[in-house]
């Protein structure tokens, strides 16, 4: 085993809010694809509960520059394989333990740039790795999830440098420029 340094801060409970923390079991709502009424606009959100961390940057949280809260789900690692196994064998594709290793791999090295791995959360949050999905955005009431976290016993951040990598890797997800005309190779 890789003796690695601490990736993760506990927080005591009436700590303020910060960049990279780890919310368990957050309310979040999601809209729904296929909206029946637009003249009901509660018809046409889903709430769900959901692992999340803090992608809000620290010194917005800090000096109140921010009155929502911007979130992305966080799956715990075994949860994500199983998902990942359905869909290569939705694609009729074998989930081999190395197809696994080399989706990992990928995914640690940024090459899958709407994904990001966490290392292994402390031994009192369940000693899981967590794969953050940049694809689903949430935003929540900065006043309403500050509540909510400081109700809580344990909280738990990533520490830095791990938060900004994590924030780094959120930024060139959504920077990402697609050409609609390809350069001309054969010309250089």
């Amino acid at each position: 085993m890789i003796d690695l340094p601490d990736w993760y801060v506990t927080l005591p409970r009436e700590a303020r809010l910060h960049q990279g923390e780890v919310v368990f079991e957050c309310p979040v709502a999601k809209w729904k694809e296929a909206v029946p009424d637009l003249t009901d606009l509660r018809k046409a959100a889903e709430y769900q509960v959901a692992d999340v961390v803090v992608m809000s940057q620290d010194c917005d949280l800090e000096n109140d520059k921010v009155p929502t809260v911007i979130l992305c789900p966080a799956d715990p690692l075994p949860a994500f394989k199983g998902l990942w196994e359905k869909e290569m064998q939705s694609r009729s594709q074998n989930p081999t333990d190395r197809a696994w290793r080399k989706q990992i791999e990928k995914i640690s090295t940024g090459e899958v740039t709407n994904l990001s791995l966490l290392n292994d959360l402390p031994e009192d949050f369940g000693a899981l790795k967590l794969i953050v999905d940049f694809k689903e955005v949430f935003s929540i009431p900065r006043a309403f999830l500050e509540s909510l976290v400081q109700s809580r016993e344990d909280r738990v951040m990533l520490s830095p440098p791990y938060r900004e990598h994590l924030s780094q890797s959120f930024a060139r997800f959504f920077m990402r420029v697609g050409l609609p005309t390809p350069i001309d190779l054969e010309s250089a």
